[in-house]
Order: C-alpha cells, then sequence, then structure tokens
C-alpha cells in the first residue's frame, strides 16, 4: 500500500513537470486555453521543435565523378539511397560501368540493396537500383521498373556522354556533407 500511494505521487510529480515544462517552450501557450484540455496546444510546438532540429541535421548530397569531372546528385527517399549512404559513409566507391541499351551505363555494386521497384521513366541523371546489386546512370529516357536512388539535377545528355565517354566508364561516389 505505501509504494502504491508513493509510486503514485511520484507519477503526478512527472505529470507536473511535463506539463509545466511544455509551458515553457510552447511557442502556442496562449492557444492552451481554446484548445480545451491544454495538453494538444503543446504538440503543434513539439511538432516545430523537431522541424527545427531536422533542418539542422547534416545532409548528404551524392558526388559522382566521371573522368576527372564532378556533378552533385539529390538523393532520393528511398531505402535503397539511405542504405547506400550508410554504405558509402565510411569510404568511397569506385564502379566500371559499362554500355546498357544506349540510354545508361551499369554496374555491379559491391553489396544488395532493398529494392522498392516502381515504375519509372528515366531522366538524365537519374542514378536508379537495377536487380538489388547494380547502379545504373541513365543518360537518356527509358522505362522500366526500377528503385530510384538519387538524380543529378540539372544534367544533360550531352554532358553526360561527354563525362562518360564510348564504351566502359570508371565512377567514383563518396557523400558530401551539409547543413
Amino acid at each position: 500500500m505505501k509504494f502504491v500511494f508513493i509510486g503514485a505521487i511520484a507519477l503526478a510529480a512527472v505529470a507536473a513537470i511535463v506539463l509545466a515544462g511544455g509551458c515553457a517552450v510552447s511557442k502556442r501557450a496562449d492557444a492552451s486555453e481554446s484548445a480545451g484540455n491544454g495538453v494538444s496546444a503543446y504538440v503543434p510546438a513539439i511538432t516545430d521543435m523537431i522541424d527545427d532540429i531536422e533542418a539542422i541535421r547534416p545532409r548528404p548530397t551524392l558526388v559522382v565523378e566521371i573522368s576527372s569531372r564532378i556533378f552533385y546528385a539529390s538523393l532520393a527517399d528511398s531505402p535503397a539511397a539511405k542504405e547506400l549512404v550508410e554504405k558509402l559513409s565510411p569510404a568511397p566507391l569506385t564502379l566500371e560501368l559499362s554500355d546498357s541499351g544506349g540510354f545508361g551505363k551499369v554496374g555491379d555494386l559491391p553489396w544488395t540493396l532493398t529494392e522498392r521497384n516502381e515504375r519509372l521513366t528515366t531522366r538524365p541523371g537519374d542514378i536508379v537500383l537495377y536487380e538489388g546489386n547494380k547502379l545504373a546512370l541513365y543518360y537518356g529516357e527509358n522505362i522500366w521498373s526500377l528503385t530510384r536512388l538519387a538524380s543529378i539535377g540539372g544534367a544533360t545528355k550531352d554532358e553526360l556522354l561527354a563525362a562518360l565517354g564510348d564504351g566502359d566508364a570508371t565512377v567514383k561516389l563518396w557523400l558530401e556533407w551539409s547543413e
């Protein structure tokens, strides 16, 4: 009985601290009166705080070097892209890419990534996962079921073909981090 009473007091104290702390950090403290119970007014303030933290978290950019030419690619929001970031974090990766269908070049990855294939129409600069263990860099259009990894924004077919050249191409991938 004594333990139940002490536990109830401790629980009430924790609740009071949480609610009091919420008042101090809430950007919308005045809204608590109109919210009825006062608790729901703190949820947007917490969400805003999380958004603020996300805004300052370092973000990776995929750097693609082809024949000493540097391209920057925005990573896709996919499990495979997140896995690629994990794999590239310790060290850069060098791949040998070969022609594929006259619209891109493809090469073997040293590991398998999670496929979440969807029907895509590729554009110049699209970097996709193919068959779970291959990376394809597109300089032309193709419609296929693929998993998007990244995209080199603004890259044209001519720029990519000039860098990739005829035949096989060596491509080096690494990450740069920024806020």
